[in-house]
């Protein structure tokens, strides 16, 4: 942002969709949300919140969620690091609106759904993924294909390559109308 410091997002808006984390037996929740109390996220411009409200599993926060959207749309003026000394955290795009939805939620009430309303973000940020080939899988697949069809949004969805089990592109990121972001540990992997 050094060279293009208007390029923050104020004109866009994002939806992240966000996958609940397994908590354990006797912590009940659905853990989806980031962390708003974070210094780097007190700041986001955060439009909706879009999930089923069930009484025995509330949402809580999540850790995943928390990075994800600190990388988007964080911003701390006195962020540290003892590598890097004191220095100004930026997200990718800190000014965009931002809807959270959780991903069943997603699923049934925007892309399923014989009354799903149009999805109005102009990027969906998805960072989960399955290799599952069942038929349920495949029919979300093609789901979030048909829902860049329709409602003209831009789709990005992590690859899922960070576990050992992972051998290949994972759902939804391996979609004709999806773009995937992937990493390595290093060359040789």
């Amino acid at each position: 942002l050094g060279q293009y410091p208007l390029l923050t997002g104020s004109t866009c808006s994002v939806a992240l969709v966000e996958l609940s984390e397994q908590l354990a037996p006797d912590e009940p929740g659905m853990a989806f949300m980031p962390n708003f109390d974070h210094q780097a996220l007190q700041l986001i411009n955060l439009r909706n919140l879009n999930y089923y409200d069930n009484p025995y599993q509330p949402p809580v926060v999540s850790a995943h969620a928390s990075m994800i959207a600190g990388i988007l749309a964080g911003f701390d003026e006195l962020a540290h690091c003892s590598s890097l000394g004191d220095f100004t955290y930026l997200g990718i795009v800190p000014d965009a609106a931002f809807d959270l939805y959780e991903t069943n939620w997603f699923i049934y009430q925007r892309i399923f759904s014989p009354a799903a309303e149009p999805v109005e973000n102009d990027v969906i940020s998805i960072s989960w993924g399955t290799q599952a080939d069942d038929c349920i899988t495949q029919w979300w697949q093609r789901g979030f294909d048909a829902l860049v069809e329709r409602d003209g949004c831009v789709i990005v969805a992590g690859c899922g390559n960070s576990a050992a089990h992972s051998t290949g592109i994972n759902k939804p990121s391996m979609g004709y109308n999806i773009i995937s972001v992937g990493t390595a540990a290093s060359l040789g992997d």
